[in-house]
């Protein structure tokens, strides 16, 4: 698989932040979402990349679209912690 010039552009970005972190041993909390954001994006074109390719993948409770859900909950719970329910069950613990 050949990746295009945006994935190696978000792996350049992600891989700057992770040298960032060993160099300094941490990384400033809107650092760290912003490498996540790069992620969430990469993963969202990914999945539908392979969605156009194969018409089954990524059903609504695929493993895919769990993985990219939790990625935006934990987004969503770093710039605004109330707007998610706490205690909600993960469909993994049960």
């Amino acid at each position: 698989m050949e990746s295009t010039e945006a994935d190696q552009n978000i792996a350049a970005r992600i891989a700057d932040t992770i040298g960032i972190e060993n160099r300094n041993g941490t990384v400033g909390g809107y650092q760290m979402l912003n490498c996540v954001k790069l992620f969430h994006k990469y993963l969202l074109a990914e999945v539908a990349r392979i969605q156009g390719n194969f018409s089954g993948f990524g059903a609504a409770e695929s493993g895919a679209v769990y993985i990219v859900r939790q990625v935006q909950n934990a987004i969503t719970h770093f710039e605004k912690p109330a707007s998610l329910k706490t205690g909600t069950a993960n469909i993994l613990d049960t």
